[in-house]
């Protein structure tokens, strides 16, 4: 039978060298470039040297001394900084500063980078003609450390008292972005998730009714869970199933049945939710995503719920009504209408037809239902997972019917003769998928974002 909505169990932005390079040429728009000069040994600091301002404003056409990078108020020749001028404006691109006079007095060759998180390294190809104010850069990876020049990390190298020994792409700008990227927390798995699983089954035709055939089941939960480290502990509530339309070559009809959304979105709930963990091999995606073997039971309570399936007696001792609508186990309705595939739907029949009767029939089953069922999948992403299910069983019982077009419920012998002629499921395969929802979703949202 087919249950509609029914068990559903479960910059790069612009490159820095760029933008220092816009910031240069309104430098020079302001304040002219230079004049015929020669500048001398324009600071090796990664990007030659360009024509500076004093503290005071005063312009330095052929600038023979700067303020320090640092601004520690400490000036000398240009070339020989001893803490000097860090007026690099090549930043990672092979960049030929030039200076006033159009004599290149340094080449900024920084272009290479050899750091893991994207910083440039200033790789002068001059000898290093600043003492002990430059460094070589060799960044670990976004925090730049020891140049005073970096404002917001710290250069590895040996950067001396203020120049800018290794112009870093991330300096300022990039170094939070950069910290937060290279750290590799992996993923924030705590919240609220939905989950799908379909699961492919087949079933005999070893009764007088059924006729053999395939189809999909498929299932949905919501999951809610917390992290602590590669553990996600929570719960899993059912939210909805979908099963397979069967038919009866003897009595050439289809069947099929519907379980209603309201029986899964009331609140509070009437289905209990069950615990639920799920174990990651890391927090990054790619990592496995696994569960252990659960069960979700609907109308029915049992002392082992992954054990054997009872016989019908036994199922309807062991009933509950979920729903509470004074019957037993919880309530689908047998579909009605086109079918989709160019014919109609019957109602179940009670009985065989006699030879000039038509059997009584159901509009209403009352049944009790389990899925037990693992997940062995991957982190697709920090809000997706999927792969593979291993489902053990889904199981079904008929403990009960409405007789259609009457006021009376079935007899004992009808409710056989119904669960009898009921598909047993085998399971052929199974695949799950879960998506990361936004806080307060409920099983609607999980129909919704996982149709």
């Amino acid at each position: 039978m087919r249950h509609h909505r029914s068990l559903r169990f479960p910059t790069a932005a612009l490159s820095r060298s760029a933008l220092l390079v816009g910031f240069a040429f309104v430098a020079c728009v302001a304040g002219g470039c230079g004049s015929s000069g020669d500048t001398s040994a324009g600071g090796d600091d990664g990007g030659g040297s360009i024509p500076v301002q004093d503290s005071g404003g005063t312009h330095h056409p052929d600038a023979t001394s700067s303020p320090d990078a640092g601004n520690d108020g400490t000036t000398g020749p240009l070339g020989d900084d001893g803490g000097g001028d860090a007026t690099a404006i090549s930043d990672s691109g092979d960049d030929v500063a030039t200076d006033a006079a159009g004599d290149t007095s340094a080449t900024g060759a920084d272009g290479e980078s050899s750091e893991a998180g994207g910083d440039a390294t200033a790789d002068s190809p001059s000898p290093v003609a600043d003492g002990a104010a430059d460094a070589s850069a060799n960044d670990a990876g976004g925090a730049d450390t020891g140049s005073v020049a970096d404002s917001s990390a710290t250069d590895t190298g040996s950067g001396g008292g203020g120049d800018a020994s290794a112009n870093d792409a991330t300096s300022n700008a990039d170094a939070a972005n950069e910290a937060s990227t290279d750290a590799g927390s992996g993923c924030d798995l705590t919240g609220t998730w939905g989950a799908k699983v379909i699961v492919n089954v087949s079933w005999g035709g070893g009764t007088s009714l059924l006729t053999a055939d395939t189809g999909n089941v498929e299932l949905w939960g919501l999951l809610q869970g917390t992290q602590s480290g590669t553990t996600v502990s929570g719960t899993l509530q059912p939210c909805g199933i979908e099963t397979p339309d069967f038919q009866s070559g003897l009595l050439g009809e289809t069947y099929g049945t519907t379980f209603p959304d309201s029986l899964f979105d009331h609140t509070p709930p009437y289905i209990p939710s069950i615990s639920s963990t799920v174990t990651l091999s890391g927090t990054a995606p790619g990592a496995s995503y696994t569960t252990p073997k659960q069960a979700i039971l609907l109308g029915i309570a049992l002392t082992d719920p992954t054990g054997v399936w009872p016989n019908l007696g036994q199922a309807q001792a062991d009933q509950v009504d979920m729903d509470q609508d004074s019957k037993p186990g919880v309530t689908a309705d047998a579909k009605t209408g086109a079918t989709g595939e160019g014919g109609t739907y019957s109602y179940p029949p009670l009985a065989l037809p006699g030879l000039f009767t038509p059997p009584p029939r159901a509009d209403r089953l009352y049944m009790a239902l389990r899925a037990v069922a693992a997940f062995n999948g991957t982190l697709v992403s920090c809000t997706q997972a999927s792969g593979a299910a291993s489902v053990a069983s889904l199981d079904d019982h008929i403990i009960g019917c409405h007789v259609q077009g009457a006021t009376t419920d079935c007899t004992s012998n009808e409710t056989t003769f119904v669960d009898q002629n009921r598909p047993v499921f085998t399971v052929n395969s199974a695949t799950f998928t879960t998506t990361k929802l936004s806080a307060g979703a409920a099983c609607p949202d999980v129909r919704a974002a996982l149709p």
